[in-house]
């Protein structure tokens, strides 16, 4: 399998880089920040997408699904399904906001179909689960069996069931927003420290950890994240980039 970083930014986008957005085997995108469809485009992806799986409503993770979807009108002319994953009311989200934006949907010549996760209802479709993490209301973690297997936190505070959900898994794509020093900080907004993301990867005895959802006050020492996670993990440990490619 393999994993292109688009944006790998924690909440604002910087020089060095846009909210999250990654690409898993140039068909699948987990979460749409901006630029992302520039991304697509530079690494000449953008008409290979089959599915968007969006983790929840914050724009870091969001909002970038807008102008794919024009792109998809008025550049591409796509005309295969799209197939767009999320939390409950995922559909009112995108419908709602193109209809705010004065979108001519019935012009767009491609059909979207909507799949939402819900506690209540359907937590996985085919090679796709989620799982609720705390953040913002509702905030899903994916996990992707294929060929190989890789769980991604998206926004989340500490918890207890991400371990069970990425055991074994080949990739944990774990948010590391805070350094341990930043703790109190971080648990106050659902995110996780560096810490919190190796411990989970160790209990949940995964092979490789990436890092991401850098915060813009955390660029300049982000290796000190890095070394603190090599406390309490000793598999491989990486710190994605935006661009950053790897395959499994």
């Amino acid at each position: 399998m393999k994993i292109n970083f688009l944006g790998t930014g924690g909440s604002a986008i910087t020089a060095e880089r846009n909210g999250i957005s990654i690409l898993i085997d140039d068909e699948t995108l987990l979460d749409c920040s901006e630029g992302t469809t520039k991304r697509l485009i530079k690494i000449q992806k953008i008409k290979e997408i089959q599915e968007i799986l969006i983790s929840h409503f914050h724009v870091d993770h969001s909002i970038g699904i807008f102008g794919m979807l024009w792109h998809y009108w008025l550049v591409v002319n796509r005309s295969k399904t799209l197939k767009i994953f999320g939390p409950p009311k995922i559909e009112n989200f995108v419908e709602q906001i193109l209809k705010m934006t004065k979108t001519p949907r019935e012009a767009f010549p491609f059909p979207i179909k909507y799949f939402e996760f819900s506690k209540s209802d359907k937590m996985k479709y085919d090679d796709i689960t989620a799982l609720e993490v705390p953040h913002h209301k509702v905030t899903l973690a994916y996990r992707i069996d294929r060929k190989r297997s890789i769980c991604y936190t998206s926004d989340m505070g500490p918890n207890e069931e991400i371990v069970a959900f990425a055991k074994n898994s080949d990739l944990l794509i774990h948010d590391v927003s805070a350094s341990e020093k930043q703790a109190e900080w971080a648990h106050k907004y659902y995110h996780c420290t560096s810490k919190d993301a190796a411990i989970n990867a160790k209990k949940a005895n995964v092979k490789t950890l990436v890092l991401i959802h850098v915060m813009p006050q955390n660029e300049k020492n982000k290796n000190i994240l890095v070394q603190e996670a090599r406390n309490y993990f000793n598999g491989e440990i990486i710190l994605a980039e935006d661009l950053t490619e790897i395959e499994i």
